[in-house]
């Protein structure tokens, strides 16, 4: 059986290091947050993760 692959959207400084994350923000001085701008869609083949967590991000979206 293969390890759950997670995404964590758009996670700023609270990077997820236990298990197999894929940290994800727009800009990030650490280098274990892979740098994306996520409104201009993900950079990952269909179907590449088990899990999608983000947290306190959909406040910062206008909806223009």
């Amino acid at each position: 059986m293969s390890e759950i692959k997670c995404l964590n959207l758009a996670c700023g400084s609270k990077v997820s290091k236990l298990g197999n994350w894929t940290n994800v923000d727009f800009a990030s001085p650490n280098p274990d947050v892979l740098e994306m701008n996520i409104l201009k869609g993900l950079n990952f083949p269909s179907s590449e993760f088990d899990v999608v967590y983000s947290s306190q991000f959909i406040e910062h979206l206008s909806l223009s």
